[in-house]
């Protein structure tokens, strides 16, 4: 049973000893000769800002299209590192503030070797793979959610709802991201160096006599006959 009250009710019901404004009525109520506001430092606030779901969905299409032009052209290395970037701040900046718990690390880790496996050592797109793409989705929306015991607490519903549709948000950007690089890739800066082109067509032996004979007979028609 999860109970729920505001200010008055807390202080009614003697949940609450009383309600401050700001810090010289905290001084006061609790008759102290100072009080000390601990401002978060420069790391905390970038985590924070990296928490904050819409650049976690951001960071996710980073991370999947910078692996997949990886893969699609082996041996860039900026695209692979600019995914790897994006995998640690996508993991870590959580762990700083506080918010992901290890298993959510575990969890990714796991589904991020399950669909590799799947990708490079048994090629499909099976049940593993699927996996591997869920327990990834799970592990990248718990970690930025307060939890109880390991699960999202009950009063996080909000939250947890808005984490799991910025990052479907970003999975769905990745897939246009894949097409993107797919179909225009020839025509993107850098990457259309590493696409490989159709020759021009070579012409058939009789397409070579065919146009020689026709330069001879066009030089006889235009040599003047002299009488």
């Amino acid at each position: 049973v999860l109970f729920r009250s505001n200010q008055t009710e807390a202080i009614d019901f003697k949940l609450s000893h009383g309600t401050v404004r700001d810090e010289v009525e905290l001084q006061k109520f609790l008759s102290a000769s100072s009080v000390v506001r601990f401002d978060p430092t420069w790391s905390e606030a970038i985590a924070a800002w990296l928490t904050w779901t819409p650049i976690r969905a951001a960071l996710v299409v980073i991370f999947f299209v910078g692996l997949f032009v990886e893969m699609q052209f082996t041996g860039l290395i900026v695209p692979g590192v600019v995914a790897a970037i994006a995998l640690v701040l996508l993991l870590a900046a959580p762990f700083v503030i506080g918010l992901a718990e290890t298993w959510h690390l575990v969890v990714f880790v796991l589904g991020m070797i399950a669909l590799f496996v799947e990708i490079f050592i048994t090629p499909g797109f099976g049940l593993l793979g699927i996996a591997g793409i869920v327990m990834m989705f799970v592990g990248l929306v718990l970690a930025v959610v307060p939890s109880t015991h390991g699960l999202p607490a009950q009063e996080m519903n909000a939250l947890l709802q808005q984490s799991a549709i910025w990052t479907l948000l970003g999975i769905f950007g990745s897939g246009f991201g894949f097409f993107a690089v797919s179909k225009y890739a020839g025509q993107i800066p850098v990457l259309n160096r590493l696409v490989l082109r159709n020759p021009p067509p070579t012409p058939s032996p009789v397409e070579i006599l065919g146009a020689s004979s026709s330069r001879s007979e066009e030089h006889t028609s235009e040599t003047p006959v002299t009488l």
